[in-house]
């Protein structure tokens, strides 16, 4: 009942941005702040004998209640809206009803100067109309002293006390606010120097990106045009399909590496549990198929039964690139080539290893290979962002990555993952 009410007075403008969550979130904590400041009140008023009718406390609490339910169910504006106009009612009742000398005023201006920051200056008219309703509320109060509350009368120690403790809280809050938005506003800065610098991040990548794919994707197709026109020269010399076929599938894995790196990029995290043997041996499974002239011997050290929780087409991407360019780059002068694939659960932690005893990579290299579009070796023929992808795509699901290398040795390379994420 209560929430198809709220829906009615729904505004259409209203957009749940980063600023109104803010404001949400400081208006759930003003309103708690309230609630405990009234109950103080409450046992100030009992310890001085002020005889504050119970009215005050019990209307004050339910406003709060009010205010939270309704903020709670995401109706942010109308929260704000119900909450300052509850508010005023009651303050209003309040300052009409005393003297001057008690400081309950202050509270209103208090409420003027939150209207303001909870409606911010996207929505500023509604701001600055609460704090002018509460300005002429103010004003009136001293005026009419027209209150639904029987004037009260204190004596001078019940004055001075009241006065004491209205100032303490008119500051006290007023500090408060001030620090919140500061500590929100800390944030929200840090949040956008974290942006600026993936943007920064992005746009360099992006101009490397575009200048090295049209590259790579070019080179192939020169090749393939001119293993064409020899072809068409000398028709009967030999047959360039192989060649031509070699290109081809160059161009192929580099588009492919194109399209895992968008994804990566654009495609929003899906946790759910993976067996991760089932995924090594699919890979293996294909790889095994494009073996050619030297043999080389998968070792798969994990259970069938290992599981984890993480991105499946992200752990799919990682641990292709990695038994790929463990097989791609097999030392051809050794008799025992072999890929090792090893996982286990460690302090919350899944490990996987891909090792190899295959050519190595030189260590004055070694700190560059996980760099855009970078080739270890002369003999690559890849597109040089397999590993820049693995990084990547290690980094959305909070993944790490290590190796060790040494030339003529081989390569092993440690994958980190979190349990949970």
């Amino acid at each position: 009942m209560v929430k198809k009410w709220l829906q009615k007075l729904k505004f259409p403008d209203e957009e749940k941005g980063l600023s109104i969550e803010r404001r949400a979130v400081l208006s759930n904590r003003l309103i708690l702040l309230i609630l405990a400041l009234s109950f103080i009140y409450y046992l100030i008023d009992q310890a001085i004998n002020s005889h504050v009718t119970h009215f005050i406390f019990i209307s004050i609490a339910l406003i709060c209640v009010i205010a939270l339910v309704v903020n709670g169910l995401g109706y942010y504006k109308q929260a704000k809206i119900i909450g300052l106009l509850l508010f005023n009612f009651v303050l209003y009742n309040l300052t009409a009803s005393q003297e001057f000398a008690t400081g309950v005023h202050l509270h209103q201006i208090t409420v003027a100067f939150v209207a303001m920051i909870l409606f911010g200056y996207e929505e500023r008219k509604w701001g600055l109309g609460f704090t002018f309703l509460t300005i002429i509320l103010m004003v009136t109060a001293f005026i009419t002293r027209t209150s639904l509350i029987r004037f009260m009368t204190f004596t001078e120690y019940q004055t001075s006390v009241l006065f004491l403790v209205n100032l303490s809280v008119f500051a006290a809050i007023n500090i408060y606010i001030t620090f919140m938005i500061l500590n929100l506003n800390y944030r929200v800065e840090n949040a956008l120097m974290i942006r600026n610098k993936e943007l920064e991040k992005s746009n360099v990548e992006l101009d490397r990106f575009v200048y090295s794919a049209s590259h790579d994707l070019r080179a192939p197709l020169n090749s393939i045009s001119g293993l064409l026109n020899l072809q068409r020269l000398e028709p009967h010399s030999m047959d360039y399909t192989d060649m031509i076929q070699s290109r081809v599938t160059i161009m192929d894995k580099f588009i492919r590496d194109i399209i895992d790196y968008s994804r990566n990029s654009r495609t929003a995290v899906v946790k759910e549990s993976v067996r991760l043997r089932g995924v090594i041996d699919e890979i293996v499974d294909v790889l095994k198929i494009s073996q050619l002239n030297h043999p080389v011997a998968f070792q798969v050290d994990v259970e069938h039964s290992f599981s984890i929780i993480t991105d499946l087409p992200r752990l799919r991407v990682v641990l292709n690139n990695l038994i790929s360019n463990a097989m791609k780059y097999t030392d051809v002068s050794k008799n025992d080539s072999y890929i090792q694939v090893k996982a286990w659960h460690e302090s919350g932690q899944t490990i996987v290893e891909v090792a190899d005893n295959g050519i190595g990579i030189d260590a004055a290299l070694q700190p560059k290979i996980f760099d855009m579009f970078f080739r270890a070796t002369t003999v690559s023929t890849g597109s040089g962002l397999g590993l820049y992808i693995v990084r990547e795509s290690l980094e959305k699901v909070k993944g790490t990555i290590s190796f060790q290398s040494e030339i003529g040795k081989g390569t092993r390379f440690r994958v980190v993952l979190p349990d949970e994420f």
